[in-house]
């Protein structure tokens, strides 16, 4: 629910305000979405807001499928700290929709300081999480191919993170950072489904 919830709020929200007041995706990030003067924050911020609960609960159920804590490994604690900075990149918007021009001497607010620092501490849980699981997820064979995927996703969104923050490609910056963000729900919500369809441990203890 959390990944179909966060990608549908950036999807809509993007469209609602494609051609408004001289948008242009490739110069606004997801977060911008959820700013003040965005035609629809409220969606982005649901979408924030969903997709931060929902890790949560799905870092505990993970945790109780891996065996517990002390067993499950340290992938589950940053896939929960992922679902908070989650939670505080929503609740602490960005000052505006595209973004601050800084050498024209404007200056983001404080707010817009923490939710940068909480948007760093998410992307960077949400790296590390499957590095953190796989070992785990490798050893069952139900599981294998979601930890491959998972590892898979998670390097090519690193890549792509990688251009997004150099700015080597500026035009479609926007489009790569909705790519960088999306690519690592994919794995993530196929264990989701399967820890949600299956009453029985992934591993035993």
């Amino acid at each position: 629910m959390g990944p179909a919830a966060f990608t549908a709020a950036w999807v809509v929200g993007t469209l609602r305000q494609h051609g408004r007041d001289g948008y242009t995706v490739h110069a606004e990030q997801i977060s911008g979405l959820a700013a003040p003067d965005a035609r629809r924050p409220a969606l982005m911020t649901a979408g924030f807001l969903t997709y931060g609960a929902c890790a949560l609960v799905y870092a505990s159920a993970l945790e109780d499928a891996l065996g517990g804590r002390g067993r499950a490994g340290w992938g589950p604690g940053l896939v929960r700290l992922a679902g908070l900075g989650v939670l505080g990149a929503g609740l602490l918007r960005r000052d505006q929709m595209l973004l601050l021009d800084l050498d024209g001497g404007e200056h983001q607010s404080r707010r817009n300081d923490l939710h940068d620092a909480a948007s760093a501490v998410a992307f960077t849980s949400m790296f590390f999480a499957p590095i953190g699981l796989a070992r785990r997820l490798r050893a069952d064979e139900r599981t294998r191919a979601i930890a491959a995927a998972s590892l898979a996703a998670t390097g090519t969104s690193a890549a792509v993170l990688v251009v997004f923050q150099a700015k080597l490609v500026p035009r479609v910056n926007g489009i790569l950072q909705r790519i960088a963000v999306t690519l690592p729900m994919i794995p993530s919500a196929a264990l989701a489904w399967r820890l949600a369809r299956q009453s029985d441990r992934l591993l035993s203890p």
